[in-house]
């Protein structure tokens, strides 16, 4: 005798739907040549290589600093959106100053982290012909956080540099901390471009559950975890 063994309406769903979610995007597979215009920019903006990051708020760095520049003379540092123009806060212009804070705070912010020394990274631009994309540097690990608010630190590019040189980390469970030693400001209309550059004096291998990248720009702190087995691209560790 025979039996025969019925499948659930409802597993015939799931198990097509549990596939779907799980499969790789399309340009994965293919050249980067064949890339359409949306891959490229979804590599750039949310990829295994790049990453959406609110900040979150550190009330205690809420004050104005000073750092000095190559001159020897005392530069300000306006931290957390305090540090505008003088007179900005008072008068007629108050609400505008206001208004200005609300905007560049912080705790309202979405960035974009992103590897910009992995090639895929690389290829995108090069499909965008993205021109603002920062020079890469093969020696150290390049992190990049996108479209930062003029007002979360203000001050000229170089004295900026010189005050996030030592902020950010890369840390991976059982190994040593690698702190950044080199950090690059760039100008651009809709924020700042800041690159963080750190020493390959702990090599990251696809062996590492998670690559967590943290960071502090003015009152803002930023924390984003990267997962180096998904970071493979072409059959290399792309970094």
């Amino acid at each position: 005798m025979s039996v025969k063994i019925r499948t659930p309406f409802f597993y015939l769903i799931v198990i097509p739907m549990v596939l779907l979610a799980d499969k790789a995007p399309e340009w994965t597979s293919k050249p980067a040549a064949q890339w359409t215009e949306t891959e490229a920019q979804t590599i750039l903006t949310d990829s295994p290589w790049a990453k959406q990051v609110s900040p979150t708020v550190e009330r205690s760095s809420n004050r104005r600093q000073e750092a000095r520049n190559p001159m020897g003379q005392i530069a300000k540092i306006g931290i957390g959106g305090l540090g505008g123009p003088r007179g900005s806060g008072g008068g007629r212009n108050r609400r505008q100053s206001q208004t200005q804070s609300e905007r560049s705070s912080p705790e309202a912010t979405v960035l974009t982290v992103r590897w910009e020394n992995a090639l895929p990274v690389q290829e995108a631009h090069l499909k965008l012909a993205d021109v603002e994309g920062p020079a890469i540097d093969e020696k150290m690990y390049s992190v990049a956080v996108l479209s930062v608010p003029h007002g979360w630190i203000s001050g000229k590019a170089m004295e900026i540099e010189k005050h996030l040189k030592s902020q950010g980390e890369l840390r991976c469970a059982g190994k040593k901390t690698i702190h950044s030693t080199r950090v690059r400001v760039f100008e651009q209309d809709h924020g700042m471009l800041i690159v963080f550059r750190f020493p390959k004096t702990s090599s990251i291998t696809t062996d590492d559950a998670d690559v967590e990248f943290a960071a502090h720009i003015g009152a803002g702190k930023l924390v984003q975890s990267f997962s180096p087995k998904d970071m493979v691209f072409q059959g290399k560790l792309e970094l």
